[in-house]
C-alpha cells in the first residue's frame, strides 16, 4: 500500500474560511478574538493578519495550494506555513490550519496503513508460532490480555479457526515481539530495539485515529513526528510486500 496512489485530497479536511480585507479587518478585531482565531486571511491583497501577534503579513506563495493538493504534501507545508489556502469558484475561501489535521479526513487515510501493518505482523506471529495455546503459554503473564485470550476462546468454542494473534493490539503485539526477540521482530522489519520504539509510535498513531475526541497533533512539531510515523509504517509495508 503507497498512500500516494490514493485520493486525498487537500478538500477533504478544508474548512471555510472567514475573509476581511485591509479596509475591514481592524472594524472586528474584537470578535476575532473572542472566537480565538489566529489567523485572518486578507486574499485579495496576498496577505493576512495575525492576531496574536497584532502584525499584518504577506501571504507566500507555499501557502496558496490546491484543493486537489494530497493530504500528505498538505502536511508537509504545514511543518513551515501557518495555515493554507485556496479559492473556490464562488470567490469564496477554504482554509487548513493545524487543527484541521485533527479531521476525520486525516484518520481516513492513516486507518489503512495502520491496520495493514497490523494484520501483516499478526500474520508472521502465526506463521512463527503456529499454535495459539503454546504462544499464550511462552509469554509472560499479562502479555496478552485475559480479554484477548477469552476473545480467542470464544471463536474457538465456535468453530471459528483464528489465530490469537489476529485479536490482538499492537500493545500486546509489540509485547510479543520484544518477548521473541531477535528472531520474529526481525522476521517483522524490526532489527533493534530503536525499531521497536518506532513501533510504539505507531501504536500510539493507531489509537489516535481509533479515537476521534483524540488530538493527532497539537502543533507543528506533532506534523513533523507524524509524518516520520507514516513513513516508518510505509517502509515496514514495503518491506512485507518484498518479502512476501
Amino acid at each position: 500500500m503507497n498512500l500516494r496512489d490514493r485520493e486525498y485530497p487537500a478538500s477533504m479536511i478544508a474548512v471555510d474560511a472567514r475573509t476581511e480585507s485591509l479596509d475591514t479587518f481592524e472594524n472586528h478585531l474584537k470578535e476575532f478574538r473572542e472566537l480565538n482565531y489566529t489567523y485572518i486571511p486578507l486574499p485579495q491583497e496576498d496577505k493576512y493578519y495575525n492576531v496574536k501577534e497584532g502584525l499584518t503579513k504577506s501571504l507566500s506563495d507555499d501557502q496558496w495550494i490546491s484543493p486537489e493538493m494530497h493530504l500528505l504534501d498538505v502536511l508537509e507545508l504545514l511543518t513551515e506555513q501557518p495555515f493554507l489556502l485556496y479559492a473556490e469558484p464562488d470567490s469564496s475561501y477554504k482554509i487548513i490550519n493545524v487543527a484541521d489535521l485533527n479531521s476525520r479526513g486525516i484518520r481516513e487515510m492513516l486507518y489503512p496503513p495502520v491496520a495493514q501493518l497490523a494484520s501483516v505482523i499478526a500474520s508472521r506471529i502465526r506463521d512463527k508460532h503456529p499454535d495459539s495455546e503454546q504462544l499464550i503459554r511462552d509469554m509472560p503473564d499479562g502479555c496478552i490480555n485475559a480479554a484477548t485470550v477469552g476473545g480467542w476462546y470464544q471463536d474457538c468454542l465456535n468453530d471459528v479457526e483464528v489465530h490469537i494473534a489476529e485479536h490482538m493490539n499492537l500493545t500486546e503485539i509489540r509485547g510479543v515481539l520484544e518477548h521473541s526477540r531477535p528472531v520474529l521482530s526481525r522476521i517483522c522489519g524490526f532489527s533493534d530495539e530503536h525499531g521497536l520504539d518506532e513501533f510504539r509510535a505507531t501504536r500510539d498513531l493507531r489509537n489516535g485515529v481509533m479515537h476521534a475526541n483524540s488530538s493527532l497533533v497539537r502543533d507543528r512539531e506533532d506534523i513533523r513526528e507524524l509524518l516520520d510515523v507514516i513513513d516508518d509504517i510505509q517502509s515496514l509495508l514495503d518491506e512485507a510486500a518484498h518479502d512476501g
